[in-house]
This record gives C-alpha cells, sequence and structure tokens, in this order.
C-alpha cells in the first residue's frame, strides 16, 4: 500500500507499507514483482513509463495519498485526461487527502475499453520493429549509405522515433502502413505527419517505386535523394518545423522484400541558399505541390470514470480507513 504521509525511513515499520523514503530528496519508487510487471507491460514505451512517474511525484509530494496498490494508482492515471491532452491525476486540487481502493485496476483491466485499447495498439508495434532493424544495422554495421559519423546520425533518427509515446505510435504506423497498402508499385507517394509541438519532430513517409531495370545501389541513391529534396521541401511547407526524420521504403505492399531508408535534417539552421535549394526541387520533381491535408481522429479508448465516483471509496463513512488504523473512515481521516 503507498501512504504518502508515512515520511522517512524511520517512519517505515508498517509491514507492506511504502511511503515517501526520504522528503528531502528525490522521490523513490518502490514496485513489487507484481507492480512492476503491470507498470511495464501497461507503460511500455520510454515515455509513456517516465511521464507517469513524474506525475505521480507530482501528486505525492503536493498532498496525502492512500492507494490499495500501485496498480490501483496506474489505473486512475491512464482513465483520466487533463486540458493538455495527456494523462493525469486530475484530484480536485482542494483535496488534501486522496484515496483509491483496490477495485481501479480490476475495474480497468477487465473493461472493454480496455481490451479495445490493446487490440488498436497492436499496429503500433510496427514502430517498434522499425526501430529494431534501424538499430540493429546501426551497430552492426550494416548499413547501406551513412552520413559520417555513421552512428551518430542513425542515433538522432533512432532517438526521435523511440521518444514517441505508445498512441502516437499507433497513428505513425497505420499512417504508414496504410500508405504502403494502398500504393500502386508504380506509384510514388509522400505523406507529412507535422509535429504536434516544437520539441515532437516532422515525419515524412516517401513510398518510392522500385524499379527492376536498375541495380540495388542505383535504386536506393534515387530514393534517398528524393527523400533529401522532400525533407528540404517539408520545411518550406512547415516553416516552423525545426526536426524532420524522413522514412523511406518501397512502393506497394506487394514487393517482395522491403527495405527502409532514415534521414534527419536539423531545421534549425536554415539559409536562404538552403530555401531556395528546396523551392528549387519542389519546382522541379513536383513535391507538395498539390497536396491535400488528411484528417483522422484516434481515440485511445473512450473510458470515462462512472458518474459521480470520487477518490474516496464507496460509501466511505462506515467502511474500515483506508489508512490501516483499524477505525471506521468517519472516525479516522473522514472527520
Amino acid at each position: 500500500m503507498l501512504k504518502t504521509d508515512v515520511r522517512g525511513l524511520a517512519m517505515h515499520t508498517e509491514p507492506f507499507v511504502v511511503g515517501d523514503l526520504d522528503p528531502d530528496r528525490e522521490f523513490v519508487h518502490v514496485f513489487d514483482d507484481t507492480t512492476l510487471d503491470i507498470i511495464m507491460s501497461t507503460l511500455d514505451t520510454t515515455e509513456d513509463f517516465l511521464r507517469y512517474l513524474r506525475k505521480k511525484e507530482e501528486l505525492c509530494r503536493s498532498r496525502t495519498v492512500y492507494v490499495a496498490g500501485e496498480e490501483n494508482l496506474l489505473a486512475y492515471f491512464v482513465t483520466h485526461i487533463d486540458e493538455q491532452g495527456e494523462h493525469a491525476f486530475d484530484f480536485d486540487p482542494d483535496l488534501d487527502l486522496v484515496m483509491l481502493d483496490e477495485t481501479w485496476w480490476a475495474d480497468f483491466a477487465s473493461s472493454r475499453e480496455r481490451r479495445a485499447q490493446v487490440e488498436q495498439d497492436e499496429i503500433s508495434y510496427v514502430w517498434d520493429r522499425l526501430i529494431e532493424r534501424f538499430g540493429r544495422h546501426a551497430l552492426g554495421g550494416t548499413q547501406y549509405f551513412v552520413t559520417e559519423p555513421s552512428f551518430v546520425s542513425s542515433e538522432t533518427v533512432l532517438r526521435f522515433m523511440a521518444a514517441e509515446p505508445r498512441f502516437r505510435r499507433r497513428a505513425l504506423s497505420e499512417a504508414l502502413v496504410e500508405a504502403i497498402e494502398t500504393t500502386e508499385p508504380s506509384e510514388r507517394r509522400l505523406r507529412v505527419i507535422p509535429s504536434q509541438h516544437q520539441e515532437q519532430p516532422t515525419y515524412v513517409f516517401l513510398l518510392f517505386p522500385w524499379r527492376e531495370d536498375r541495380s540495388e545501389e542505383q535504386n536506393r541513391r534515387a530514393r534517398r535523394n528524393y527523400l533529401e529534396a522532400s525533407l528540404l521541401v517539408t520545411k518550406v511547407k512547415y516553416p516552423d518545423a525545426l526536426d524532420v526524420v524522413g522514412i523511406a521504403t518501397e512502393s506497394g505492399a506487394a514487393h517482395a522484400q522491403h527495405s527502409e531508408d532514415a534521414m534527419y535534417l536539423d531545421a534549425r539552421v536554415w539559409s536562404a541558399e538552403d530555401k531556395e535549394r528546396a523551392l528549387r526541387y519542389q519546382r522541379d520533381l513536383g513535391i507538395l505541390v498539390a497536396g491535400r491535408p488528411l484528417a483522422k481522429h484516434f481515440e485511445e479508448y473512450p473510458r470515462k470514470p462512472a458518474k459521480g465516483r470520487s477518490a474516496l471509496p464507496k460509501n466511505p463513512r462506515n467502511k474500515p480507513c483506508p489508512c490501516g488504523s483499524q477505525r471506521k473512515y468517519k472516525f479516522c481521516h473522514g472527520r
């Protein structure tokens, strides 16, 4: 049980209870075998996991929290959204005490919304496999074309890709897979996913025809040259973009064997000559000249807490207080 009014090592005398180990230092998160597995399987990207830890620290250092197991705190977090559209602990700011009973995780894990989320997230692992594929070639020195120093340039792309949370990976993967499945082998397609904030990159997905009358090196070089031109033109179309990441592969889902290229453009350094070159590429190659916006709405899951549910247990006054005092809530923390 998490009880944040248990502060300091000397106060940790009650079995199976953890609080704030050292209020004068950074918050320490303690997980047991059960909650560690739940946390890491539910928040299975670096960004999702760290965001939860940061929000939990803010909560536990701002008020007293009693939670019957870390998994119940997690269930509340992943089912509540703040004004910025991020998961949050959106308790009433006037509450000095927050209590969550043992039903939160069980209700969430067995809900139709959770099952739908897991099913819809399946496509997002396309993004994970791309990260692994690019990383394997970067570490093994088996990349086809590289920019020196090779590992540094690859690491920049991989860091941006790995920083994406699970929900955005779902949207990115779906956009890429849909483009591959709807593009004929002889067609070329470019899809741009603009950034939502400055810390996030703008992505450029390129589907490029593979010509059987050319060698592999000629095909790969032509595709990379076109991808480079596309990144420059994207900066012209989206002047606020600071980081542009390009991913290219063969057109057509039926292609015998797909290969991928990745490229990064640091658009912070942008000269008049760069812009002139980008405009020339746009004019000569027809890049993003007649593009059309494609809007698609994604929902993580349409779960809402039951109407009227508060941060306190159901009918709490005559129930044992969650603090473990063995007294009724109305005679303990409910006074």
